[in-house]
């Protein structure tokens, strides 16, 4: 991917850029959902569905569901090759199994805003993780979108640990025809899809902004991009406030 990425630094905070396109004004608090999955995986599927009923329907109050789904690349070796999968996403998955301290890794996985882990097709402890997580006190972050454009601004944040900004660009309705492993024969949907996953710099909780530019690769679907910054403690701790917007209306 083509990425431009400017970013300002002070000794006070993180400065983000953002365009304007107008602020989501429902009163519900952001709560990031992580699914770690693999098309090779044959338990899975029905935890990328649970993420698409969280996208969809949003059936938790108080809560407005972002969801990542980070695609693994350990399954590639057992006869299918997730084209979404990433090193980087099992090096995600592998410092919250540190920071968590599970004694392995698994699919599929949810964690939810940084604090709880489960296996990831269980919706009744998803539920109740996001709903946990909706009434924790969170920083204001918004974002926004002046054509290829992007700022970010971050404010309130609760935490006096050092934190990091990062940006998730996530892409939906993609679909697989799986021919090998443990899926084979089956076609796969998904949504949140993360394309690229990009450290913005550190902050250790007061405010600010930066600016960068972006382009899109030409085998995404603009139509279906979304965007989603979020600042989480160091080391993969809690997820402290996030934001996210389409890359087109």
């Amino acid at each position: 991917m083509r990425l431009l990425l400017t970013i300002v630094l002070v000794a006070a905070g993180l400065f983000l850029v953002q365009p304007s396109r107008g602020e989501d004004k429902v009163a519900r608090q952001p709560v990031i959902v992580e699914l770690f999955t693999s098309e090779g995986c044959s338990s899975c599927p029905r935890a990328d569905e649970l993420l698409a009923e969280f996208l969809h329907k949003q059936p938790v109050e108080g809560a407005q569901i972002i969801p990542l789904a980070f695609h693994v690349d350990y399954w590639n070796r057992l006869g299918w090759t997730d084209r979404f999968s990433d090193p980087k996403f099992t090096a995600r998955q592998q410092a919250y199994a540190q920071a968590m301290k599970l004694r392995s890794m698994y699919t599929p996985q949810m964690v939810v805003d940084g604090r709880q882990e489960f296996v990831g097709s269980d919706g009744e402890a998803a539920r109740k993780a996001i709903g946990e997580a909706s009434r924790e006190r969170k920083g204001d972050v918004t974002l926004t979108l002046d054509g290829n454009r992007i700022h970010v601004q971050v404010s309130n944040l609760v935490s006096k640990q050092e934190c990091e900004a990062l940006l998730a660009i996530t892409e939906d309705d993609l679909q697989s025809d799986v021919r090998h492993g443990e899926n084979a024969g089956h076609k796969l949907a998904h949504v949140a899809v993360v394309r690229r996953l990009i450290p913005l710099g550190k902050a250790h909780g007061v405010e600010g902004s930066a600016d960068w530019e972006l382009a899109v690769d030409r085998d995404w679907n603009p139509q279906k991009i979304r965007l989603v910054a979020f600042i989480q403690e160091a080391n993969h701790g809690p997820i402290l406030g996030a934001a996210g917007i389409p890359l087109q209306k």
